[in-house]
């Protein structure tokens, strides 16, 4: 409607400016001959018609845009809840075991405490944090069974687990795997004892991520001389 219009206009002012001007001005005057504008005055109404057309075009293209724009967002927030909805939560996927570090033994009055340090992606948390959280989401995530086995052995596995629980999740899909990132995740040994063995299948790394023994069975885990600083 706008461009409609401001076309119609500023096309009859830019063609017909003298018979605007006897139509509209001339019945002030009584010698309407000797009151007419000059050419320049004409010249310059015609000017100003061509401005109204390319303003009305401007104006016109603007609310178009503006409404393609709109309709624009509407279908993709549209296509976006029918995705949402039709979103089906898929079963926990176990991703792999992670490289393990190292551990730590710290003495307390209690006893002792001993950490074992894993390596985890960028985009992982640890399970507590995921199990705490109500407010987000976080699809990849790490924990570490930890059992007794033959002797004064205790065996650790940590594992990297996939877990989506809406559609936004999907993007971190190609972050969550192992070999990927170098944040360090730790888990405690409960009942261990100073002479305790720790032992795991997982591949032996240092802290920078290199390799060290490939994974096997069995496989002893390094006592380090230092804690190490923890991602969440």
């Amino acid at each position: 409607m706008v461009i409609v219009v401001g076309v119609l206009v500023g096309g009859v002012m830019a063609a017909s400016p003298r018979r605007i001007w006897w139509a509209t001005q001339s019945w002030k005057f009584s010698n309407p001959e000797a009151n007419e504008p000059s050419d320049a005055a004409y010249g310059m109404t015609r000017a100003g018609g061509v401005f109204v057309i390319l303003l009305a075009l401007f104006v016109g293209a603007s609310v178009i845009h503006s409404d393609f724009q709109r309709k624009n967002r509407r279908e993709a927030k549209e296509q976006r809840q029918a995705a949402e909805a039709a979103f089906v939560v898929p079963a926990p996927e176990k991703r792999g075991q992670l490289p393990v570090i190292g551990y730590f033994v710290e003495e307390f009055p209690a006893g002792l405490a001993v950490t074992v340090y894993y390596v985890a992606p960028g985009d992982a948390v640890h399970d507590y944090i995921r199990r705490m959280s109500d407010r987000f989401s976080y699809p990849c995530y790490t924990s570490a069974d930890v059992v007794k086995a033959d002797g004064d052995r205790m065996a650790v596995r940590p594992e990297l687990t996939w877990a989506p629980e809406q559609l936004g999740d999907l993007k971190q899909n190609d972050q969550c795997h192992t070999g990927i990132g170098r944040n360090i995740h730790k888990v405690s040994l409960n009942g261990a004892a100073a002479s305790t063995t720790v032992v795991t299948d997982s591949a032996i790394v240092d802290r920078n991520g290199s390799e060290i023994l490939p994974a096997a069975p069995g496989n002893v885990v390094p006592k380090l001389s230092e804690g190490l600083r923890t991602d969440p």
